[in-house]
């Protein structure tokens, strides 16, 4: 083969070469890419006490309840052996909360995220276990039956239980503590029978934002907007469903 001959050939073996370089980059780029898999969505972890208080011994609960431990005071001092505090008391009944919710409530003053001068040392004294098992027994003390007890009903509060207010932006009570302040699901508590003064104290809290553990805040909004009139309908209307024991044992 002369070099004329080769010279053409050569160049075609290169431009061929080339060529199909540009056609395998052009075939992949132009291909269709396979999306990278999406990671499965994670629930999010369940926190320490609500675990515990799924798995804790309502047995070793009650000791802490109505005995005390490690030179803490029984529950039972302030909340009553039942659960359920004198009329008069700021403290509030116990009977018929969720283990859940009680735990909460434990594990939010020990962490200082709710602030009580007296419940603040009392959580931080009791280990996780401890508090999830006195979490536990509470749900076996009986809640009281309740009934509107006409004599001591207040109008506005009733009205801001079951309609709200939507002039200030105020839903029922009742959409989420249930009508008549009988409790819904686990986290959400039961109001009837509640002291008046502890429903005046916390409905306070919340609207000077001193107690600040609703997890959607809900409450710090709604409170913010009653007025202490209204908190004071609240309070007496909710302390006014009395147990239906308690009112038979009044009637003459």
């Amino acid at each position: 083969m002369s070099r004329a001959t080769a010279i053409p050939i050569i160049g075609a073996l290169v431009v061929a070469v080339v060529g199909a370089g540009v056609l395998v980059r052009l075939l992949v780029h132009n291909s269709p890419q396979e999306a990278p898999a999406r990671a499965s969505p994670q629930p999010a972890p369940q926190p320490e006490w609500a675990r515990q208080a799924v798995l804790a011994n309502p047995a070793d609960g009650e000791v802490i309840y109505v005995r005390g431990v490690n030179n803490i005071p029984s529950c039972a001092t302030c909340h009553g052996e039942a659960g359920i505090p004198e009329g008069t008391s700021p403290y509030p009944r116990l009977a018929g909360q969720s283990a859940e919710y009680v735990a909460k409530q434990l594990d939010d003053y020990a962490r200082g995220v709710r602030v009580n001068e007296q419940m603040t040392p009392i959580a931080r004294a009791l280990n996780v276990q401890q508090r999830a098992q006195v979490s536990r027994y509470v749900t076996t003390l009986k809640p009281p039956e309740t009934a509107l007890s006409a004599a001591a009903l207040n109008e506005r509060g009733r009205q801001l239980d079951e309609v709200g207010d939507n002039d200030l932006a105020i839903p029922g009570c009742g959409n989420c503590h249930g009508l008549r302040g009988r409790g819904e699901g686990v986290m959400l508590p039961p109001l009837a029978g509640q002291p008046r003064a502890y429903l005046v104290s916390q409905l306070n809290a919340f609207r000077t934002q001193r107690r600040q553990n609703d997890t959607v805040e809900i409450m710090e909004g709604i409170a913010s907007r009653l007025s202490p009139e209204d908190i004071e309908a609240l309070a007496q209307y909710f302390s006014s469903l009395r147990p239906l024991r308690a009112e038979a044992a009044a009637s003459p």
